[in-house]
């Protein structure tokens, strides 16, 4: 929390420049962070409001775009009142994002799985399930080493079981 007004400037300093969306992106995690330490509604819509600009100032073929999306989605699904359509649609883009690294597309395509799943749309959660999946070869990618690929692999052991549970919902 000492860092906040050094972010904020930094924030401030960055307006106008290619750094804006990384100073924001900080700024957004930091008062998150925050947020789960103070309980305050001010920090958590601080939180999201950077977060928002975050993904605001990236355009959309960056692959940082997606990144700053799935923290613009936790923003947003923290607190007492979750915003969970907001939510939804950046968990989707970031699933879907062609540009961005598979474990960001994984992450997002998970929580997409098991927000819809909260929300009993067992369809949705199966289609969000089926994303995550589909990306488990990309993060195992064949020509790794086999204890690279196993670790990658063990890291989203939750992915696979949570899938299954929506398959069996559905």
């Amino acid at each position: 929390t000492r860092m906040l007004p050094e972010l904020e400037a930094a924030a401030r300093q960055a307006e106008g420049t290619v750094h804006r969306a990384v100073a924001l992106a900080a700024l957004a995690r930091a008062r998150l962070a925050a947020y789960a330490i103070r309980r305050t509604d001010q920090g958590r819509c601080a939180a999201a409001a950077a977060a928002e600009a975050a993904v605001t100032a990236t355009p959309y073929e960056h692959p940082d775009h997606a990144g700053y999306a799935l923290l613009a989605a936790a923003t947003a699904l923290t607190g007492p009142d979750p915003r969970k359509e907001p939510a939804g649609a950046w968990l989707e883009a970031a699933a879907r994002h062609p540009l961005t690294t598979p474990p960001i597309r994984v992450r997002a395509a998970h929580s997409l799985m098991l927000l819809r799943m909260a929300g009993d749309n067992a369809e949705g959660a199966c289609r969000a399930a089926r994303l995550a999946v589909d990306e488990l070869p990309v993060l195992a990618w064949p020509g790794a080493g086999r204890a690279d690929r196993e670790f990658r692999l063990a890291k989203a052991t939750d992915v696979s079981r949570d899938a299954i549970s929506v398959a069996l919902a559905a």
